[in-house]
């Protein structure tokens, strides 16, 4: 989560037996690394390479917000790995004041060597789309970003929805399981809510114990139970968050920071205990 002070990266080499194992178990269309900013991980390009040993056919998607894009070449490397997608998002509450100069910049580090094509924009969500062969830039805004935790910091609190359906249905990630230190979890907030919350030592806190109870799955574990909770509202983990939209939603830079990223994830549907399917 941006907006927490978390430093580091997850080696690739992590990621071998992870992946050698999984992809035995599932098997997403697409796979979407994040962050923080993933483009700063050293390892981001193997990261990918595994990605697609493990599953050829899986559309990879990367989301960025771009700022390493100029000091590295990664580019030319995902084009090579193929069948992947750069996601570009400029974060700011404005699309006159911010989002002019992140695009002009972006294509000028990506296109700098004129072989992207400029690709038609019916249906997309993006405000630029790039393409050359196999490989797909999409550059766009985010206005927005939602909050789940109450407060920020030693203060941040669960909001104990009353309404666990209504937090679901204006929850960013709601379909969008994560696979996170090794463990598939419903949702992105609650995945990373222990290390959270550790950074503010308030892994002990009392208001927080119900929702840490929710510990993932590993490869190991029956994950029927698992893929029957994906894009359900869920008493145990939905309640964290706000069922107010108009409490836990904010506009980038408008109130001086930047908050956490919105992240896109696959769906999953069940195919059997040990194989599952988008």
């Amino acid at each position: 989560m941006s907006d927490q002070p978390r430093r580091g990266h997850v080696l690739a080499e992590d990621g071998i037996n992870w992946l050698d194992v999984w992809k035995l178990k599932i098997q997403p269309e697409q796979i979407t690394i994040t962050g923080g900013e993933p483009a700063l991980n050293p390892d981001i390009v193997l990261w990918c390479q595994l990605i697609r040993n493990a599953w050829p056919q899986c559309h990879i998607v990367i989301q960025s917000n771009g700022s390493n894009l100029k000091r590295s070449q990664i580019i030319p490397a995902l084009a090579q790995i193929g069948n992947i997608t750069l996601l570009l998002m400029c974060h700011h509450h404005s699309i006159n004041l911010g989002f002019a100069m992140f695009q002009d910049e972006m294509v000028k580090a990506i296109d700098a060597d004129g072989e992207w094509e400029h690709a038609d924009l019916t249906g997309e969500t993006a405000l630029v789309k790039l393409t050359k062969q196999t490989a797909c830039i999409k550059i766009g805004i985010q206005e927005t970003y939602t909050r789940p935790y109450n407060g920020v910091g030693p203060s941040m609190r669960p909001w104990k929805s009353q309404s666990p359906e209504t937090s679901h249905a204006i929850c960013a990630t709601p379909e969008h399981p994560v696979l996170y230190q090794n463990k598939l979890y419903k949702c992105l907030p609650v995945a990373n809510l222990r290390d959270t919350l550790a950074l503010h030592k308030l892994d002990k806190n009392a208001a927080w114990w119900d929702y840490l109870q929710y510990a993932g799955y590993g490869p190991e574990d029956d994950l029927s139970e698992f893929f029957a909770d994906v894009g359900k509202p869920n008493q145990k983990t939905c309640t964290m968050c706000s069922d107010n939209i108009a409490l836990c939603q904010f506009k980038h830079y408008e109130l001086g920071n930047v908050g956490q990223k919105i992240t896109i994830y696959p769906s999953w549907s069940q195919k059997t205990t040990n194989d599952a399917t988008l």
